[in-house]
């Protein structure tokens, strides 16, 4: 069940974000054999969620990526 979504939220999942929005939970889809992104200087952007307990990792079963995406368009034009 969600509520709301935050439209435009910031990479970096600050307190200032959640405390304003009074977020309950942070969900992040995770995709099979996908890595993560990450920031230059190594900044968990879930760091702060993390430290709360209201991050959640969801997998998403879907493997489809923007090359598999463009790979289609290319093929069926």
């Amino acid at each position: 069940y969600v509520s709301e979504v935050v439209i435009g939220a910031p990479y970096i999942v600050g307190a200032d974000v959640l405390d304003y929005f009074k977020i309950d939970f942070v969900c992040h889809g995770a995709r099979t054999g996908i890595p993560a992104p990450s920031l230059n200087d190594n900044q968990d952007p879930y760091a702060e969620p993390k430290r709360r307990g209201i991050f959640r990792l969801v997998d998403s079963r879907n493997d489809m990526t923007t090359e598999k995406i463009v790979e289609r368009i290319i093929e069926h034009r």
